[in-house]
């Protein structure tokens, strides 16, 4: 672990564990009121309630066994100002069927000491690609 990663890990172990919990409330404080996100669901959502109810609400609800996976953190930048990229696992529940699925991505998130706490000012989570879907054969 280098320096950079020290203040990261702890927030992101603590969202992992309110993800996994799907604690909306106990989460919003780890995030800007004006943080803008892209995720799996929401191509876009711009500051906090819109990231909680077009993002969250609709994966967290349908997500089990979610966890970052810590090996494969990356962090760049100084004080405030941190980007982390890491890989993720969870169980995900297909809507039509009710099925779990193994869902496994990458996230990327921009951090900043506000002089009390690491906030989210970013975050982008995708699923990882496919390649044979655009691979000739």
């Amino acid at each position: 672990m280098n320096q950079l990663d020290e203040p990261v890990r702890p927030w992101l172990l603590t969202w992992q564990d309110l993800i996994a919990q799907g604690d909306f409330d106990a989460a919003r404080p780890l995030f800007d009121k004006d943080v803008v996100g892209f995720g799996t669901v929401a191509v876009r959502a711009d500051g906090l309630p819109e990231l909680v109810a077009c993002q969250w609400q609709n994966v967290w609800t349908r997500t089990s066994g979610f966890r970052f996976l810590m090996d494969t953190l990356t962090v760049w930048g100084d004080a405030p100002l941190r980007v982390a990229a890491v890989q993720w696992v969870s169980t995900g529940q297909d809507a039509r069927t009710g099925l779990g699925f193994e869902r496994r991505g990458r996230a990327t998130i921009a951090l900043r000491w506000d002089g009390l706490a690491l906030r989210a000012l970013h975050t982008h989570f995708s699923i990882d690609p496919v390649p044979e879907r655009f691979l000739a054969a």
